[in-house]
């Protein structure tokens, strides 16, 4: 699905190109609000491959070498469909998110989070700060 924002559509790209990073966005994704920092796919790949190892489970040589292997063949697959212009966009990724919903709230440091675009309902720019 194409976005029909063109200012989240802007920002986005000028994340993934490099040109900014760390904007602190506030998304609405299905009644979720999402805070956190825009970063490129290839720097939320990073972080959740970080993320992942240091989560229980994950703390044996044999599992982190299967989440390195994880990792590069999903973001190997990802960077081939994210060069077809048509999909570019189809993610936004942040890092360091909070979640916030009328039931909780989550405030984990240092998670990384990634939807598709067409989920988003409504954004702004800056952090909502949720502690």
């Amino acid at each position: 699905m194409i976005i029909d924002d063109p200012m989240l559509l802007a920002l986005i790209a000028a994340t993934e190109d490099g040109i900014a990073s760390g904007i602190p966005i506030t998304v609405n994704v299905h009644g979720f609000m999402v805070t956190g920092a825009l970063c490129s796919r290839e720097e939320y790949m990073l972080e959740a491959e970080a993320h992942a190892a240091g989560l229980a489970g994950f703390n044996s040589s044999d599992a982190i070498a299967a989440l390195h292997r994880w990792v590069r063949d999903c973001e190997a697959a990802d960077q081939d469909k994210a060069q077809q212009v048509e999909h570019r966009f189809d993610f936004i990724h942040l890092k360091n998110v909070q979640f916030l919903s009328s039931a909780f709230k989550f405030t984990r440091e240092g998670v990384p989070w990634r939807a598709k675009t067409s989920a988003i309902d409504g954004w702004s720019l800056g952090p909502i700060d949720i502690r």
